[in-house]
């Protein structure tokens, strides 16, 4: 939850915001899938409250190489924005 005590002007959305996510996590011998959601409540003129959410699967190949992939999706979160989707890959 961000709860703004000071405005610097240009700054962040200078109103309250918080989300509230579930969040759950599975393992499967090497294979982990997790992920989950929220909704975000976005205060202020020409923001919009919105729903978001992601998935992640990883898989560790070797004890030292984890390799991943994660997708995620966001609604909408001002009035005159889109909506945005991303995938992402991953290694460590």
């Amino acid at each position: 939850m961000i709860i703004p005590l000071i405005e610097v002007e240009g700054k962040g959305a200078g109103k309250f915001t918080a989300l509230f996510p579930v969040w759950v996590q599975k393992d499967l011998g090497p294979w982990s899938i997790f992920g989950g959601g929220g909704y975000a409540i976005n205060t202020g003129v020409g923001n919009n409250d919105y729903w978001t959410g992601g998935v992640a699967v990883s898989h560790h190949v070797t004890p030292k190489l984890l390799l991943g992939i994660e997708g995620n999706r966001q609604e909408v979160a001002t009035i005159a924005g889109s909506g945005s989707t991303s995938i992402g890959v991953a290694t460590i």
